[in-house]
């Protein structure tokens, strides 16, 4: 008899759809540099203020060699794949632009070219995280001690933070890594790269098993088999600035033990939340499956459980209309993986406000 699916394929990640097959494309073609710089610093961040005066080296050139506004598909007006990347002539050919018009209409071309009327636009407000984090990380006012530091940069599309969570990012931060690491080493841009990623995601057991982990160990440690330096990049993530958000709570259960967990849910949120449950350090060969889990919901409109959760047999929460509003799953231990990962129970949460309209639902 045929082997079934699952046995044949494991799903690592799920991207967005690309439209058409090919690299992003750039105006300019570089040649190799003759004089690499001692450092480049690589920023990836959601509406990173490229124009900014903090970014150039004087007042009409930039210091950014290379920055990539990410796409999911093709963008239109351009035919361009997967996004627009930029040469610093380009971005200098904007600047110049200044003398007749101002930053904020710049920032509003690019996002009537780049991307959907209906996306958030993180590049058209007065403040964003990626202006900030890269003004931490190396802003400079044109003639400062960092100016001559050059930059690299990635916008992530739009679509990576519509999910709070972070899964939706793990692709195109893959892709920005491996991008950076090949424009600096491939062409001799500096010796050294540092790239800072002020992103996290909340999903995942935070033990270098999960995919995104993984796969960003691997680019690593090719561009350093490349290089044959161990030191030629590091990678700055976030650690902790997240500590008020009572994302985590850890459990310690007895044999006949109960405990409660209140997750909070926003009453409009348009996108799914999810519980994981997961043994912590040095419980990793035990098996949460062997919990008796109970859901309930707030007002007393339902509750399944407590029982305990086979694999491939969730456990369902309905609404009164019999609409399954949260399901509890059971995921095996995968040993397979160069970090095995444990066994863990995933609750799913369906949004509360439809995605179209924001009309309630839950």
């Amino acid at each position: 008899a045929p082997r079934p699916f699952d046995d044949l394929y494991d799903v690592l990640a799920v991207g967005g759809l690309v439209t058409e097959v090919g690299l992003p494309q750039t105006t300019t073609t570089k040649p190799l540099n003759a004089s690499p710089f001692p450092v480049v610093l690589g920023v990836i961040d959601d509406g990173i203020a490229v124009f900014h005066p903090r970014t150039r080296r004087d007042m009409t050139h930039t210091r950014f060699l290379a920055f990539w506004s990410q796409t999911l598909g093709t963008v239109s007006s351009t035919g361009v794949a997967s996004g627009l990347v930029e040469s610093a002539a380009d971005i200098d050919a904007s600047l110049a632009q200044l003398s007749h018009t101002t930053e904020e209409a710049l920032y509003r071309q690019r996002a009537a070219m780049l991307y959907d009327p209906a996306t958030r636009q993180s590049i058209l407000r007065a403040s964003t995280h990626g202006a900030l984090m890269l003004d931490l990380a190396g802003g400079e006012d044109p003639g400062g001690p960092l100016s001559n530091v050059p930059l690299l940069g990635v916008q992530l599309p739009p679509q990576a933070f519509d999910d709070t969570s972070g899964q939706r990012l793990q692709i195109p931060l893959i892709q920005a890594i491996r991008w950076m690491i090949f424009q600096t080493f491939a062409y001799d841009l500096a010796r050294d790269l540092v790239i800072n990623a002020s992103l996290g995601t909340v999903a995942g057991p935070k033990d270098g098993s999960s995919f995104v982990e993984q796969q960003i160990a691997r680019e690593i440690a090719r561009a350093q088999t490349y290089t044959g330096r161990p030191d030629c990049i590091a990678l700055t993530l976030p650690y902790g600035n997240a500590y008020a958000d009572r994302l985590v709570s850890r459990h310690m259960l007895h044999s006949g033990e109960t405990t409660e967990v209140l997750l909070r849910v926003q009453h409009d949120d348009r996108t799914p939340s999810y519980l994981e449950m997961r043994p912590t350090a040095g419980q990793t060969g035990r098996d949460p499956g062997v919990l008796e889990i109970a859901l309930a919901a707030p007002g007393g409109f339902g509750a399944a459980g407590p029982q305990t959760i086979a694999v491939g047999a969730p456990l369902d929460l309905p609404n009164p209309d019999g609409d399954v509003v949260a399901r509890v799953f059971h995921q095996p231990a995968n040993p397979a993986l160069t970090v095995p990962e444990p066994a863990f129970l995933l609750a799913a949460f369906a949004p509360t406000a439809r995605t179209f309209d924001g009309d309630l639902i839950c």
